[in-house]
């Protein structure tokens, strides 16, 4: 029976599971392979609860597992295949073994019930039909999304042709041993459907059911609200590779500063199979382009393709000479050709956007050159160091244009953090970056990121008002904008004036702490939006507050998933916030050890440096009650 456009869809990530041979070992075993079995979902169903999943389908010997997060599904597949494998060594009769195969995918799914159906389901359940006994098989866009997260190293299957599955995926094993079988040394099989829980998630359904969930001649709808733009092609001078970058980073901005409605996200890497990743990510638009450089002449190919078969919406190539013309000009343009295409497209892009990107830009290379090192570089290295050359080159930027309105908004930022984040300028420079945002407004009152800025610049100076004034403005301009609203979450958390006993009253009804000096119901609310919002963690403003927030609260393999989504080790925050957790939970020696690591990164174990640094964020009083006892019982003194 077919679905009604009406059905519920999200976005989740599916691990699918089944033991290897399971018919054959029922054969010679029955009684011995259901014992096993049942130890086996026990260590499942807990590893699942720890990672905060839900199993929505069982059959027999297989299990489907949704998880909002993909590193937290990855990480507990690697929990549950290692502790299998640590009950398989118990066993005497090697032949009495029981090994899981399993697969993870991120993509959309609808919502039936208790039950999900639908293309992030199939493709699961697919990739684990070709995974190695013991072993995991993950997508193309669960790799990119874990990739760096973990201790494994990954094996690059390449394309696979999976069944009832109308286009190929990329797959690829983790590099764990915890089956019979090196996955490095086994061959992906051609895929067998196994049951109809493994099409659609049914244990029992029609074959006009089954038709409807796997026909590769339907195509899903994909959603015209999410817009994908891939990284341009570099096809010149390897040198200009951070200003090419720079291009496509600035049209992700763009489309975010004019529509509020619009999921616009900067994919990490080229992909090799476009019409994948668009099914996974349920994207409906993607924007591709390249650039060459010729002296002093630039051609720039932009493209809008339709996710749902890559057909060309829309294309065009710019052929200009540097010295005349600023690439910042060419780039509104570009993003004022792509609106009106999603305004011919559909109502809902027609009925948000109310006007043309504000244009803002620069005529000389120097700047642009320095404005995307800030953003390629600089925002993945966050030393001192790098925030010097960026107030440095962002100095230089806004003295040559004065009407660049991007270089006033990340010199500000770069202020701000010269005296918070990196704690290298003193109090001053607060003054100094309050009138350069300013400036920026000036220019471009539009932009959600600019009064961000503002409101980090008034929660320093303890300027609640004006800091909530600013805050609120910024939500207003971009309230899908995960960036801006996992920044503010910070403010509203550690801002204002609570008090201990109402920060500890996590069970408060909500809209209890929403308005006046205290706000951090409204905090919690916007990381945990910026946290959704943010599908392949790119940014981890919210992950510290959620984390924080999750110890005050006891929950602490909340706290867990919220640094594993963004794992920092070596960040002093991020190792105090882990060991917090460890502690709660009673593993005191793996919480040693993230202590200890805090120690020899600071280079003491002075706990009246850790108060001073509670002191400076606002939480010396709300916070530092609950951490002071446990940094002391790890040797901070």
């Amino acid at each position: 029976m077919a679905q009604s456009g009406t059905e519920e869809r999200k976005t989740s990530t599916i691990l699918a599971m089944d033991v290897a041979r399971y018919s054959q070992l029922m054969g010679i075993d029955e009684e011995g392979t259901l014992k096993q079995l049942k130890a086996c979902r026990e260590i499942i169903e807990t590893k699942v609860s720890e990672a905060k999943g839900r199993i929505f389908n069982t059959a027999g010997d297989a299990f489907m597992v949704e998880f909002s997060n993909t590193l937290s599904a990855v990480n507990a597949a690697i929990a549950i295949q290692k502790q299998i494998s640590e009950h398989n060594q118990k066993i005497a009769d090697a032949s009495k073994r029981l090994y899981f195969r399993m697969g993870i995918n991120l993509g959309d799914v609808m919502v039936d019930g208790d039950n999900l159906l639908g293309d992030g389901v199939n493709v699961a359940a697919r990739l684990e039909g070709i995974a190695p006994p013991g072993g995991i098989c993950i997508s193309e866009i669960v790799h990119t999304t874990v990739q760096g997260k973990l201790e494994c190293g990954f094996i690059d299957k390449g394309q696979q042709n999976l069944k009832n599955i109308s286009y190929s995926v990329k797959a690829y094993y983790l590099d764990i041993k915890t089956g019979e079988i090196d996955p490095k040394k086994f061959k992906a099989p051609t895929a067998k459907s196994k049951t109809g829980m493994y099409i659609g998630g049914l244990v029992v359904a029609s074959i006009a059911a089954i038709l409807f969930i796997v026909n590769p001649f339907k195509e899903k709808v994909l959603d015209i609200n999410n817009i994908l733009v891939i990284p341009f092609e570099n096809l010149g001078d390897k040198s200009r590779d951070n200003f090419v970058a720079g291009i496509s980073n600035n049209i992700v901005n763009g489309l975010n500063r004019i529509s509020k409605n619009l999921n616009v996200i900067g994919y990490g890497k080229v992909p090799e199979n476009l019409k994948e990743l668009a099914n996974e990510s349920n994207t409906k638009y993607l924007i591709t382009g390249n650039v060459q450089e010729d002296r002093d002449q630039i051609r720039l190919v932009v493209n809008l393709l339709d996710g749902q078969n890559l057909s060309t919406i829309w294309n065009k190539t710019y052929d200009k000479n540097i010295q005349d013309n600023s690439i910042f000009a060419i780039q509104d343009s570009v993003v004022e050709d792509v609106i009106r295409e999603l305004v011919g497209d559909g109502n809902v892009l027609a009925q948000d956007i109310a006007k043309n990107v504000v244009s803002s830009g620069t005529a000389i290379q120097s700047a642009a050159e320095c404005i995307n090192w800030v953003k390629v570089v600089h925002f993945k290295t966050m030393t001192r160091q790098s925030n010097q050359k960026a107030r440095e080159c962002l100095k230089v930027a806004i003295e040559s244009d004065p009407n660049f309105v991007e270089a006033f908004t990340l010199y500000a930022s770069e202020l701000a953090w010269c005296y918070s984040l990196f704690q290298a300028c003193n109090f001053d420079v607060l003054t100094e970056a309050f009138g350069v945002i300013n400036k920026s407004l000036t220019l471009d009152n539009t932009d959600p990121q600019a009064y961000n800025i503002k409101a980090s610049i008034h929660f320093f100076q303890k300027d609640w008002d004006r800091m909530y004034a600013a805050s609120e403005k910024a939500i207003e301009l971009g309230p899908n904008r995960s960036q801006v609203l996992g920044s503010l979450s910070q403010f509203y958390l550690w801002g204002g004036t609570c008090t201990r006993d109402e920060i500890v009253d996590t069970n408060a009804k909500r809209g209890t702490y929403y308005n006046g000096n205290c706000r951090w119901q409204k905090g919690v609310e916007l990381a945990l939006k910026a946290f959704q919002l943010d599908t392949v963690n790119i940014f981890p403003n919210e992950n510290f507050p959620l984390a924080i927030h999750y110890i005050i609260a006891k929950k602490y393999n909340k706290t867990l998933e919220a640094m594993d989504a963004h794992p920092a080790p070596g960040f002093v925050w991020h190792d105090i916030y882990v060991g917090t957790a460890l502690d709660g939970l009673g593993d005191e020696t793996k919480a040693r050890e993230y202590f200890d690591r805090t120690k020899s990164v600071l280079g003491t174990d002075n706990i009246d440096m850790w108060f001073n640094q509670f002191q400076f964020w606002n939480i010396h009083e709300t916070y530092w009650p609950t951490f002071e006892p446990v940094l002391r019982k790890y040797g901070f003194s």
